[in-house]
C-alpha cells in the first residue's frame, strides 16, 4: 500500500474518531444527570470540608481539674 493512501486512511479514522467524540462529550455535558451528580460530589466535599475546619478549629477537650481522671474509673491519665 502506498504510504499517502494509508496516512490519508489514518487521518480520516482520527478525524471521524475525533467528531465521534467531541459529540459524546457534548452529549454528556448536556445531560441533567452529568450535572446532577457534579452538583451531588460538590456538595459532599463542601460539607466535608466545613466538618474538617469545624473540628480543626474546635476548643480542645479538657477534663475537669479536680478530677484525676480523664474516663470515670480507668486507669490511664488524659
Amino acid at each position: 500500500m502506498h504510504p499517502v493512501t494509508t496516512m490519508k486512511h489514518w487521518s480520516h479514522h482520527l478525524h471521524d474518531g475525533m467528531l465521534a467524540m467531541w459529540h459524546e462529550i457534548d452529549q454528556h455535558l448536556h445531560s441533567r444527570h452529568f450535572w446532577a451528580g457534579v452538583g451531588l460530589t460538590l456538595l459532599i466535599v463542601g460539607i466535608v470540608a466545613l466538618l474538617f475546619f469545624a473540628v480543626r478549629n474546635a476548643p480542645p477537650i479538657e477534663t475537669p481539674s479536680n478530677y484525676p481522671y480523664g474516663i470515670p474509673y480507668s486507669p490511664y491519665r488524659f
